[in-house]
């Protein structure tokens, strides 16, 4: 089976989301503990000063809404920074030969051989197939070239398994 096919953008954002989903929630979650603490002092101002000064206690509301309207979209922050690292990334044009051996690509002339005992298992994400292989590098095969290539993802899916190549899910 040979595949031609080109790593984008599209395809390292869905590997860094597959690899990274859970890390997200935990990141974000420490990031919206942390405003406890900000908007805490500033209910605190705003009731010290209430009563004293109403045009303080203004202020300070103000002040805090336009803290919180800027820091509670983290995802959109988190967002825009993984989109820049990895738009950073060069698109890849990738020839892949899986063979009775294993799997044998090319990219940039550079041939690179992996043997099929040093590939750990392949996923499905996002309409990508992802193989995993020993050292924690990655063969990233987006099912969109596959047709291109003439075949399909149950082909794929086939030759993989067909290699005892276990699947997760």
């Amino acid at each position: 089976m040979r595949l031609s096919y080109r790593n984008q953008y599209v395809d390292y954002s869905k590997h860094h989301e597959l690899l990274n989903g859970s890390e997200y929630q935990k990141l974000r979650s420490q990031y919206h503990a942390g405003l406890f603490l900000p908007v805490g002092i500033g209910v605190a101002g705003f009731l010290g000063t209430l009563a004293n000064n109403p045009a303080s206690s203004f202020i300070i509301v103000t002040g805090l809404i336009g803290y919180l309207f800027h820091v509670l979209p983290y995802k959109k922050h988190f967002d825009r920074s993984m989109k820049v690292a990895l738009q950073a990334l060069p698109e890849k044009d990738i020839i892949l030969e899986i063979k009775e051996d294993g799997l044998h690509e090319t990219m940039d002339g550079i041939k690179s051989f992996c043997p099929w005992a040093s590939i750990r298992y392949f996923q499905i994400f996002r309409e990508v197939v992802f193989i995993s292989l020993a050292s924690d590098l990655w063969a990233i095969i987006p099912s969109r070239f596959l047709t291109q290539s003439g075949f399909s993802l149950s082909d794929l899916r086939n030759v993989l398994r067909a290699h005892n190549v276990n699947e997760k899910s």
